[in-house]
């Protein structure tokens, strides 16, 4: 139960449990209450020791996740990190400066259509006027990334562009563009210590297939060609070619059974302990657990998670971050 909790607080007659209860509980705050606060019932005091306490766990839990995701890289280099997550209706394109592994600029914008190059040269001439500079851009994008060229849909982004080298000629900055469900799945990844093989999947609503991003190891996995994840290529076989064309599937059991699907196949070919889960028209994770267990038995099931887009953001920013860091690293 502690586990879904943020702080644990022991009362006077069980506080020599304290250390190993942290020990267990090694990612949550562990209390001990003080016995003059508990026995006088002084419900204004034990207020401000929880507050003070918080306080001083968030500023050092902030020093050591900060510590963690920068892996022991040494650039001090500023940041911008941009997660692009089109959908159907609206897309979302979330952006941030980090500066020394901590977010110092945060912001959102919606789009109804989505123009890649536009939108993100509009981006990166903002961030420009408000900062004073930054040393690399990291870009988080759905779809598979080649040699700086993406394979979006042509209204989105021309195949033929090398986006990379456009960008890097007209900003005078490294480029590092991902695609955004790996970016999501090392982000997952670093703020956690339990799992060390992750399975990110996500299906924005009306999408006719889903995207998986992987964490190894510890690593993010891209394969041979930086197509690991890209489903669409297997799942196109059990969508009707109706649907295919319309390029959606809007009704949840249909959904349903292609998202089972896929995380079966991702289950099958790496045996994650977790799977992060977003799609908006399958929220119930127990309706995808029952399905699963149709055709694998539920003792081989990992843990999963669901994750809503906001969520998936936070992710995918702080993932694509490292990602440009090492980038930036392994240039030195």
């Amino acid at each position: 139960v502690a586990r879904d909790y943020s702080m644990i607080l022991l009362a006077p007659q069980i506080a020599y449990q304290a250390a190993k209860a942290a020990e267990i509980l090694h990612d949550k705050l562990v209390l001990k209450i003080p016995p003059k606060v508990f026995a006088g019932y002084d419900s204004a005091e034990m207020l401000k020791f929880i507050r003070a306490e918080l306080d001083s766990w968030k500023k050092t839990a902030a020093e050591r996740f900060i510590a963690k995701v920068r892996k022991g890289i040494r650039s001090d280099a500023k940041i911008l990190s941009i997660a692009i997550m089109p959908s159907h209706s609206q897309s979302r394109i979330a952006y941030r400066i980090y500066e020394k592994g901590a977010p110092v600029l945060d912001e959102t914008v919606i789009k109804g259509r989505l123009n890649v190059l536009r939108d993100l040269q509009d981006i990166l001439d903002t961030v420009s006027c408000r900062c004073e500079s930054f040393d690399a851009v990291g870009i988080a994008i759905s779809g598979a990334v080649h040699d700086g060229h993406l394979d979006l849909k042509d209204f989105m982004n021309q195949r033929e562009l090398n986006l990379q080298k456009l960008l890097e000629d007209k900003y005078g900055v490294p480029v590092t563009i991902t695609n955004n469900l790996k970016s999501a799945a090392l982000g997952y990844y670093v703020q956690q210590e339990k799992f060390e093989n992750i399975l990110f999947v996500s299906r924005p609503r009306g999408f006719r297939a889903s995207g998986l991003g992987m964490v190894l190891n510890g690593r993010v996995f891209n394969g041979a060609h930086n197509m690991a994840g890209e489903i669409r290529y297997a799942s196109q076989s059990i969508v009707s070619k109706e649907d295919w064309e319309r390029n959606e599937i809007v009704e949840p059991e249909k959904v349903l059974d292609a998202i089972s699907f896929e995380i079966r196949a991702g289950i099958a070919i790496v045996d994650p302990e977790l799977i992060c889960v977003r799609s908006e028209l399958t929220p119930d994770l127990e309706k995808i657990k029952s399905k699963l267990t149709e055709f694998i038995p539920a003792e081989f099931l990992p843990e999963f998670v669901y994750l809503r887009d906001e969520e998936m953001a936070e992710y995918v920013l702080l993932g694509q971050m490292i990602l440009s860091l090492e980038n930036l690293e392994a240039k030195r």
